[in-house]
């Protein structure tokens, strides 16, 4: 399916003012991205340079943070132009030194992996000395040297992006920041905030003080200096059935709804228009974080990683308003199944959400469920399939050592063996690695 031409209109405003009235000029640079069909290739053959994009300069009078800024659609992608990542829990560091860092990033490099999504709010602790968590009452953990990390994995020619996995999520009702402001919490309509998502509670999308502390903490990371890219996951609503949807009737979210639509009555879970709100809500959340980190460097990509298909009904996660809306680099949807017939069917599923976002592939990836339940051989047929539909992006679940042995060792075993998908290196496409 030929993949939609994608606009990006990138704004910037210069004010210049002396003892006189000053003069405003604004210069906007619109990048077209071609979009063709491209021949997808299943080998893992090297594949011709492609031509470059050409930018056009158009005045414009926006003074909001810029579409997109700091982000260059690559174009087309390929089997050795793309992502081939990992995200790494806190787990996989936890007692380790600056030895073992370099140790982890050289077997990374050697099995070709070129993305690291490396976890830096996890276990309900961010990994920095957080002073926006810590005045809401939560706990940090500094004991991983963030700095060294990093380096150890640059030095390897690996991108990093600063993975904030916990998102809204904590992952007990016992948790400080949900002991002191209960008021916080998603709630169902009888009151309570406990799902079924593994003991886990969820901050409200729709609370100021919790809006407040997501960016302010999204800066906090920024001017960390360490990542190029910021990875957000876990924004969204919290379920209690594979259907989802019953959560939302805590009072902020609630009063605002009602106040909307004028009525004093709370709405029943499955209310197109209930629903709908609280899509809304986390649209809004999640381009408030977007624009703070633009707003704090422009040069840092914002991606996330989506509960695949599936969340956009059970968790009220709309992904493809927020890349149709330019407050989204790019998604890396979790495509976690367990056969790979079902994994096809997602994957069209997922395509579709895609085309409603009226842009193409180079904006979008999967992630793909390897660790040590998983059958190696499956995984690496799931690469090939979704590169004969277009998907060029691949990271795998998860980097992190079970009882001293890596999880993802036969993952890595299959699909880096001689003519495999990742046998040979690829371009990291979005990032140019010095």
């Amino acid at each position: 399916m030929p993949a939609p031409r994608v606009k990006d209109l990138i704004s910037h405003f210069l004010s210049l003012s002396l003892l006189k009235a000053a003069a405003a000029v604004t210069m906007g640079f619109v990048v077209f991205f071609s979009c063709k069909p491209a021949q997808y290739n299943l080998s893992d053959s090297p594949q011709p340079e492609e031509e470059k994009n050409v930018e056009e300069e158009k005045p414009g009078e926006e003074k909001e943070i810029p579409e997109a800024a700091g982000f260059q659609d690559p174009g087309d992608l390929t089997a050795r132009r793309s992502i081939r990542g990992v995200w790494m829990t806190h787990h996989a560091l936890k007692g380790k030194s600056k030895d073992d860092f370099e140790k982890i990033a050289q077997q990374l490099s050697q099995n070709n992996v070129n993305t690291v999504y490396l976890c830096v709010y996890c276990a309900g602790e961010p990994l920095w000395q957080s002073d926006a968590y810590q005045a809401a009452g939560g706990r940090v953990n500094t004991k991983t040297d963030l700095k060294a990390v990093v380096t150890a994995l640059q030095n390897q020619k690996i991108h990093v992006a600063g993975w904030f996995e916990y998102g809204l999520g904590m992952q007990s009702i016992n948790h400080p920041i949900a002991q002191k402001h209960p008021d916080w919490l998603q709630k169902k309509k009888d009151g309570s905030p406990r799902g079924n998502e593994n003991g886990f509670v969820f901050m409200s999308p729709t609370h100021p003080k919790v809006i407040s502390l997501m960016t302010d903490m999204f800066e906090e990371l920024v001017n960390l200096n360490l990542f190029q890219e910021v990875q957000l996951d876990r924004f969204r609503w919290t379920r209690d059935s594979s259907k989802g949807g019953e959560f939302g009737y805590e009072e902020s979210t609630l009063s605002a709804f009602k106040e909307k639509h004028g009525t004093d009555q709370s709405p029943e879970h499955r209310d197109p228009d209930w629903v709908r709100f609280r899509e809304e809500k986390v649209n809004e959340l999640v381009e408030a974080i977007y624009k703070r980190v633009k707003a704090t460097d422009p040069k840092v990509i914002v991606s996330v990683s989506p509960v695949g298909f599936y969340g956009v009904s059970q968790s009220h996660q709309r992904w493809s308003d927020w890349l149709k809306g330019n407050y989204m680099d790019l998604v890396i949807a979790q495509a976690y199944n367990t056969n790979v017939e079902g994994f096809k069917t997602h994957l069209q599923n997922l395509k579709s959400e895609l085309e409603k976002a009226g842009v193409g592939p180079s904006r979008f990836g999967i992630g793909l469920r390897a660790h040590e339940e998983s059958d190696a051989a499956m995984v690496e047929e799931m690469i090939l399939h979704a590169r004969s539909e277009g998907i060029h992006n691949h990271v795998l679940w998860v980097f992190h050592y079970y009882e001293g042995r890596l999880g993802i060792k036969d993952e890595f075993e299959t699909i880096t063996r001689k003519g495999a998908s990742w046998s040979n290196p690829a371009e990291q496409p979005y990032v140019k690695l010095d």
